[in-house]
């Protein structure tokens, strides 16, 4: 499920939506929450330590939705209220897969806090959107915020019964929001009443959700029409190279007619050899995905072991082999059959005009392939530099996210991260240090309404500490941060960004007062627009507080280290860690925010790779359709250019003339190809909200690119040619 309010969706509804939705409406058949803890943490026995990155919460009915399915099947025979289930790999590393119940510690083997583990997942049978290291499975996962009110909105999932008509459902749904769930959260009438909630089905939502990227559908697009132009590419090329060799193979064909050899049977023979040479490519292929199976792993960043040498490998290479033979069979089956003996017989056969059309046709069609690759790779890639290298409103150079969980107490947290802060500055190196409930690339800040005298928004929260915002390198535009020398600031202080003021209407910052989260707030300042969370949305409205608010907790570490530091910083902050996080601090574990912030993009860079490593291959195969034509062409007209020669054509005169052909083609494909990559260019780069334009540039250089590798091609025969003695080729005549 998810909820769309003036134009923007998002994956998660309010958390009192799931009880309702199950009691109210009979359609339902389960109706489950799930929530991710923002944090990792370590989970240390005596047989190993596993870091925890996935601690999912989760309702009853999330299980029975999903089938999880435990080592002792616990969560059908027991009727505890909570349980704690470990994820396949978790077990393996803590337990070895024989499951003890006590010996666990969270955190560090001495300070750390006791677990205790119900059960052990089995293996899903395939991907799966719950996927888990540690699932902690609740009767009601709101009791430790006090109930559905107080918590943020979650992850939801309903299954309806057979048969139940999901549009229908929809319906009751928003009529049951808007009268029970809005009430209950106490929504203002107006946020109520423009949100819609929407169901995604979940077969979605792997690689085309309604709410977040389909980037990943798009590279699985684009990858399969990319190997299936290659095929095509390579479909040419034979027929190609059968146009130019028909002079040879139109004697054999003659003689088998004359024997009684039928056309069908011809044709089946032609086909029968193309099929052969697919099939072993399609072998040679498969050992050479074999042999690579490590880079094909580190290049789409999952394990393939479970399926690289399966059968799916093998049916998909033997259907790529049978879809290939018939396209380049085509010209060999169908023409080549169809020659007369007599005419065959009679004297050297040519191919005359409609096979120079034909050769001229299909080349131009691989170099318009060619240059579509291309100038597509140019476009992509400078889209991925401009997402790495713009401004992006704040500074993630030099910031170091520290996963480790640190427990800074319960009563007087901003006392707790000052002694932390305080330790962190003291090593040479560390130029500021803070904590907040977001951090670049992470979690998306929990979204609440924000009002400002008669406006009213919806505007994302996130709980930061002193020295936030010099951390992360931010712009202030108008009045001030946070800071220790205003301590009133963390009781009431509010800092929003430049989206946030255009959206709540606010002209001037100083002496302006903001209601958010139910609290009463005095604006300080405002700081311009940071992309957090990339390029493919709009930086919406946000709001920072020292004060938690609408979050639990702050758990996201930041420190900025000068330049020049990083390496002894690091190695400082590690060797005092333990002193400095009692509660886990024996494992040190951190990551570069540019290097967090970088994985938003992951997708795109990954497209990037494939564009460009099947543009290289396009023009591989497009050369070497080239080259065998030209050489072809070259020896049909090489008395042709002799006899211009012998009446006084440079060798200059005669390089031209021989690569005038090959002009046009480049030139044809160009003008089909520009608008066609245009087209395309505008639908992709309508993902991103902030984007390049597309300049005439990228069309020169992609057809450049390909005409010099093209006459580098064609030019090493040409001269040759244009360079040889007439008396050799005319004193046999």
């Amino acid at each position: 499920m998810g909820s769309e309010y003036e134009g923007k969706r998002s994956g998660e509804v309010l958390a009192g939506l799931a009880p309702a939705i199950e009691a109210g409406i009979p359609e339902v058949m389960y109706a489950g929450r799930v929530n991710q803890a923002p944090f990792e943490v370590p989970f240390i026995t005596d047989r190993g330590v596993f870091h925890v990155n996935k601690w999912l919460g989760a309702d009853l009915q999330i299980a029975k939705m999903f089938r999880i399915r435990t080592r002792e099947n616990v969560l059908e025979t027991s009727g505890r209220s909570r349980l704690g289930i470990l994820g396949p790999e978790a077990g393996k590393v803590l337990y070895h897969d024989r499951l003890f119940k006590e010996g666990l510690m969270m955190g560090n083997r001495k300070s750390g806090m006791p677990m205790e583990i119900d059960d052990i997942a089995m293996e899903s049978p395939g991907l799966s959107i719950i996927s888990f290291d540690f699932l902690n499975i609740l009767r009601d996962i709101t009791e430790g915020f006090g109930g559905a009110e107080h918590m943020p909105p979650v992850m939801t999932f309903i299954q309806l019964k057979p048969g139940a008509d999901p549009g229908l459902a929809a319906q009751k749904i928003n009529i049951l929001y808007q009268r029970q769930v809005a009430w209950l959260h106490k929504l203002p009438s107006g946020v109520s009443q423009h949100t819609t909630l929407y169901l995604d089905p979940l077969r979605n939502l792997h690689l085309r959700p309604l709410h977040g990227s389909n980037t990943g559908y798009i590279v699985a697009m684009v990858i399969g029409i990319l190997a299936a132009a290659i095929l095509l590419l390579a479909a040419i090329n034979y027929t190609n190279l059968m146009v130019t060799q028909a002079n040879k193979r139109a004697k054999e064909i003659g003689l088998k007619k004359i024997f009684g050899v039928s056309r069908s049977r011809l044709a089946f023979h032609f086909w029968m050899e193309i099929l052969v040479q697919c099939l072993l490519a399609a072998f040679i292929g498969w050992g050479l995905v074999m042999l690579g199976e490590g880079a094909v792993q580190k290049w789409i960043g999952d394990e393939p072991g479970s399926y690289t040498g399966g059968a799916a490998l093998v049916w998909q290479l033997g259907l790529a082999a049978l879809g290939t033979a018939p396209v380049a069979g085509v010209y060999p089956a169908i023409v080549l059959s169809g020659y007369r003996p007599v005419r065959i017989l009679r004297g050297n056969f040519q191919t005359g005009h409609k096979g120079t059309r034909l050769r001229h046709g299909l080349l131009a069609f691989q170099f318009f392939i060619a240059i579509v690759f291309l100038s597509s790779m140019f476009l992509v890639r400078k889209q991925l530099d401009f997402m790495r290298h713009s401004d992006k409103g704040f500074d993630p150079g030099q910031v170091v996210y520290i996963k480790n969980l640190v427990d800074f107490g319960a009563q007087k947290p901003l006392v707790a991260f000052e002694t932390v802060r305080n330790r962190l500055k003291a090593i040479p190196g560390v130029e500021h240090a803070t904590v907040a409930t977001s951090v670049p690339g992470g979690a998306q800040p929990v979204l609440t309404t924000a009002e400002y005298r008669d406006a009213r928004y919806e505007v994302g929260h996130i709980g930061v500490d002193y020295e936030y915002f010099e951390a992360m390198g931010m712009e202030v535009l108008a009045g001030r941060v946070f800071t220790d020398r205003f301590p009133a600031d963390s009781a009431d202080g509010v800092v929003i960004n430049e989206a946030a003021m255009k959206a709540l209407n606010i002209r001037e910052a100083a002496g302006q007062h903001i209601r958010c989260c139910n609290t009463d707030l005095r604006l300080i300042g405002v700081v311009r627009d940071a992309r957090m969370q990339g390029f493919d949305e709009a930086v919406g409205p946000v709001v920072y507080t020292v004060r938690n608010l609408c979050e639990p907790f702050k758990s996201e570490i930041l420190v900025r280290i000068g330049k020049g530091h990083t390496q002894s910083a690091l190695a400082a902050i590690e060797k005092e860690w333990t002193e400095i996080n009692a509660f886990d601090g024996d494992y040190f574990r951190y990551e570069f925010v540019d290097e967090k912030y970088a994985a938003l993009f992951r997708e795109q860079s990954r497209l990037e790779s494939a564009v460009s490593m099947f543009a290289a291959l396009a023009m591989i195969v497009a050369m070497m359709g080239l080259f065998s034509m030209s050489a072809h062409s070259i020896r049909v007209r090489e008395k042709e250019m002799t006899i211009r020669k012998v009446l006084g054509a440079s060798v200059r005169q005669v390089f031209l003339q021989l690569n005038k052909p090959f002009f046009r083609i480049f030139v044809l494909a160009n003008l089909v190809a520009a608008p066609i990559v245009y087209f395309l260019a505008q639908r992709w780069l309508s993902q991103f909200v902030y984007r390049i334009e597309i300049e005439w540039w990228i069309f020169v250089a992609a057809g450049l690119a390909a005409a010099l590798i093209a006459l580098l091609t064609v030019s090493c025969q040409a001269v040759k040619a244009a360079v040889a003695n007439p008396v050799e080729s005319l004193r046999t005549e």
